[in-house]
């Protein structure tokens, strides 16, 4: 499953997760392509993220570590960046 919070322009690719039974067969990978290919089609300008776990996974998908304080004040507004995710969590961008 994965989803997208859509504070337009931008949007928060969140709750990315795959069964582990699945892991390694690429669903992943299709997944954020396809929020990849939603966004797009809203025009939105690029999707955020923030991890603790998987910062080589959107490396490898042409999202860039961010600093926090250089996200936007719409993304940072959201309960994800306010209080869901550690401070310790890897912010990163992909622009669409």
């Amino acid at each position: 499953m994965v989803g997208l919070q859509i504070p337009r322009p931008l949007a928060l690719l969140r709750s990315l997760a795959i069964d582990p039974s699945y892991k390694n067969q690429g669903l992943g990978s299709q997944l954020t392509q396809q929020a990849e290919k939603y966004g797009d089609s809203l025009k939105l300008q690029a999707l955020y993220l923030l991890t603790t776990t998987a910062e080589d996974f959107f490396a490898k998908r042409g999202y860039e570590k961010v600093l926090r304080k250089a996200i936007p004040n719409q993304i940072q507004d959201t309960a994800e960046f306010r209080s869901l995710c550690p401070v310790s969590a890897v912010c990163m961008v992909k622009f669409i």
